[in-house]
């Protein structure tokens, strides 16, 4: 006994030790209600096998015609960049639904409480029309009424250790004053 983790963290820093059973307490009970996806940053250290691929993509954006640089930006405002741009591409593709919808309507839960819980936890119709403004502010871009903004996939392989654009295709085209889709 005395050589379990649990008992020594118990007799040397009981502060640690109710900070580590709770911990297991409530994932526990998130296993049990099978919403273990809650400590995603734990489960994503032992969920993945990373395989080597020759292959890779990235979506850009075009503001009328021109695309908008964003790599030379500071790392953390191109990775703003990068991350918005795809899971907005995304979000305007399925419908403008994000996961978190799925998740919801699966559940048993009333009509009240689903569309409560939509309302509270996902974008507004608000919110999405001006997202594309906001984003385009956040780039120093300036905008009017008849601006376009599309959305690029870029896909890349590696070849003799070099990259290579391999393909290009056009997400989708939205209308920036009004966040409206065109195509």
């Amino acid at each position: 006994m005395k050589r379990f983790f649990l008992y020594r963290l118990f007799t040397s820093a009981k502060p640690w030790f109710i900070f580590c059973i709770s911990f297991i307490l409530l994932y526990g009970f998130f296993f049990f209600k099978k919403m273990d996806t809650v400590f995603t940053p734990y489960n994503g250290m032992f969920a993945f096998v990373n395989a080597k691929v020759d292959k890779t993509s990235t979506v850009a954006i075009k503001l009328n015609n021109t695309i908008v640089p964003y790599t030379t930006n500071l790392w953390w405002k191109k990775d703003f960049f990068e991350n918005a741009i795809a899971f907005y591409s995304r979000f305007m593709l399925n419908g403008k639904q994000v996961p978190l919808n799925d998740y919801i309507n699966q559940k048993p839960l009333s009509a009240a409480q689903k569309q409560f819980l939509n309302k509270r936890l996902t974008p507004d119709s608000v919110a999405v029309r001006s997202f594309t403004r906001r984003l385009l502010l956040f780039a120093n871009k300036k905008t009017t009424n008849s601006t376009t903004l599309e959305f690029v996939k870029y896909e890349f392989t590696f070849s003799d250790h070099r990259l290579l654009l391999t393909d290009s295709t056009s997400l989708l085209k939205i209308n920036v004053s009004n966040g409206d889709r065109i195509n």
